[in-house]
């Protein structure tokens, strides 16, 4: 309360939290973030200044009363502290260690390394209002205001009827205000998203399939790259997908004023370029907008539905008796699976070509690639890449995410998890962490990093290993360069914390655990897609 009773006095408006000074919150951000942050480091000021006074005092006269009163100045630089460390968790973007180490350093030092990286020389009730906004993360996707959702879940018996009124109000107009769709752009290293399970064991098991066909015909699987899909697809052809959807007309009005509506600022060595004003595409990060990429790529779906119901795309069986598939789609992640056949090839092109025209994606054929069964003859897949414009590939790579292989999985394909880790646990880090700060950190690196690969596949021993050895590394403080005495055996630190050990788990106990999991998935979800493929290929093993 005391920041906002600063923040309108300085901005000469009333102590109106619902409405006036949230309204200029929303109008004039930088002012008001600059404001509270000058606030904050005047008040943290005096309150060390009046604390040293005190202690001095006390040195000569230890009274009663200034022993109270620096308890009582203890207690505010305790709660301006906690403060600061929540405002470098913020700008450091580190979420897993919000509840793990009380270290400001180490988030300022992230928040230095990440910038130095950066720079470039329809509603039903208000309870459902409330139920969307806890189901944000707190500390993720800042707006211009510089306030994330955490500090409307905080402050939501303040600022609660002022955020609802524009939510009803956006549904009524069947528009979202301008003045909330500014956004903010940094450029980064494109890094990779985690993806589907499913999706990876069929296109594994269909690959298999490919690479052991034998006889005349062949198959083949096409891997399409979309280039910037979410940037470059049509507002019309959103708005068409949308119409053929059948949703209400005020629905797709809102969500079309959601997408069309919107202003984007580069941000440049902390400042803000001119606004850009897109004609196209759609932003990430968005928790809404993927639906509605998915929307748009179902389109793509029932293009090539119609031309498997017409016999113009003979699609591949994962097996004799098996599931037939013309493509696979995780959001734009895309691959083909069709019969060696020019045309099928032909089909094929005028299928991407007569979507890339509606949408205005493109498609990048430097980055696409053809898998051929065994049995076609080099003169034909020259001949079918000519067509598609695709390269031929003994390698499909990885989908999505997923090393996919048709031969045994060796380290060296599975080596890319560990240099992961060995990023994600930098040795600078653990000279910036206390103990429980290095455990927390380890356990949200192997929470994340190997256990999407551990999901569906048993990872060989000696990568688990070497995993196991880089956590305990950086545990102790240990570098290539200064080796350091690790002071508990990994056997006791991997224990349960009821057991007395740190609760770490070891990486070939997690693989195991997953892979557990996966089969219990496979025994219970009996009518999903990538069981009823496993189960005909394994019947046909047992055969």
């Amino acid at each position: 309360m005391y920041l906002f009773r600063e923040l309108s006095w300085r901005l000469g408006v009333g102590l109106d939290l619902s409405g006036n000074l949230l309204k200029i919150f929303l109008e004039k951000p930088r002012i008001g973030t600059r404001i509270i942050l000058v606030i904050y480091f005047g008040k943290k000021k005096r309150v060390m200044a009046c604390l040293n006074g005190i202690q001095k005092a006390i040195a000569f006269h230890p009274l009663h009363s200034l022993l109270e009163l620096e308890k009582v100045l203890h207690k505010d630089l305790n709660t301006l502290l906690d403060q600061e460390e929540e405002l470098w968790v913020q700008k450091s973007r580190i979420n897993r260690l919000i509840e793990g180490d009380c270290n400001t350093t180490f988030h300022h030092m992230s928040t230095i390394v990440r910038r130095r990286r950066n720079k470039i020389s329809c509603i039903k009730n208000d309870m459902e209002i409330k139920d969307d906004l806890w189901a944000l993360k707190a500390f993720k996707a800042l707006g211009l205001d510089g306030l994330h959702a955490g500090f409307f879940q905080k402050f939501w018996l303040i600022v609660g009827d002022s955020v609802k009124a524009e939510v009803r109000k956006a549904f009524m107009d069947c528009k979202i205000p301008e003045y909330l769709n500014p956004t903010n752009v940094v450029l980064i290293p494109k890094m990779a998203g985690r993806r589907s399970v499913d999706n990876a064991i069929v296109v594994q098991e269909i690959i298999h399939t490919i690479s052991s066909k034998k006889g005349r015909l062949g198959y083949m699987a096409i891997k399409v790259d979309l280039e910037k899909a979410y940037d470059k697809i049509e507002l019309s052809f959103i708005r068409e997908v949308l119409i053929n959807a059948n949703l209400p007309q005020n629905v797709i009005s809102l969500i079309m004023s959601c997408v069309s509506l919107v202003s984007t600022s580069i941000l440049f060595n902390g400042g803000n370029m001119e606004p850009i004003l897109p004609s196209r595409g759609i932003w990430q990060g968005d928790p809404f907008l993927p639906y509605l990429f998915i929307l748009c790529m179902e389109a793509l779906g029932y293009f090539i539905k119609e031309k498997c119901k017409n016999k113009g795309w003979i699609p591949i069986k994962s097996s004799n008796n098996g599931v037939a598939f013309s493509h696979l789609f995780f959001a734009n992640d895309l691959v083909l699976f069709v019969k060696v056949d020019h045309v099928n090839c032909s089909t094929i092109w005028d299928v991407l070509d007569d979507f890339c025209a509606r949408s205005k994606q493109s498609i990048s054929e430097s980055k696409s690639r053809v898998f051929f069964s065994p049995n076609v003859d080099v003169a034909t897949r020259e001949s079918l890449c000519d067509i598609l414009g695709f390269r031929s590939t003994p390698n499909l790579g990885k989908y999505p995410g997923f090393p996919i292989k048709y031969r045994r999985t060796t380290n060296e394909d599975l080596n890319f998890v560990l240099e992961r880790v060995k990023q994600k646990l930098a040795g600078w880090k653990a000279n910036l962490l206390s103990l429980a700060g290095r455990v927390v950190l380890i356990q949200a690196s192997t929470s994340t990093i190997p256990t999407y690969i551990m999901q569906c596949t048993a990872l060989p021993k000696k990568l688990l290993d070497n995993i196991d050895r880089v956590n305990r590394n950086f545990l102790w403080g240990s570098t290539d360069d200064a080796k350091k005495v690790h002071r508990v055996g990994w056997h006791k630190v991997t224990k349960p914390k009821e057991e007395g050990g740190l609760g770490i788990q070891a990486a070939k106990g997690r693989n195991q655990a997953l892979l557990v999991k996966l089969n219990w998935r496979f025994r219970m979800e009996k009518d999903a897609l990538w069981v009823r493929v496993l189960n005909v290929n394994i019947a046909l093993i047992e055969d």
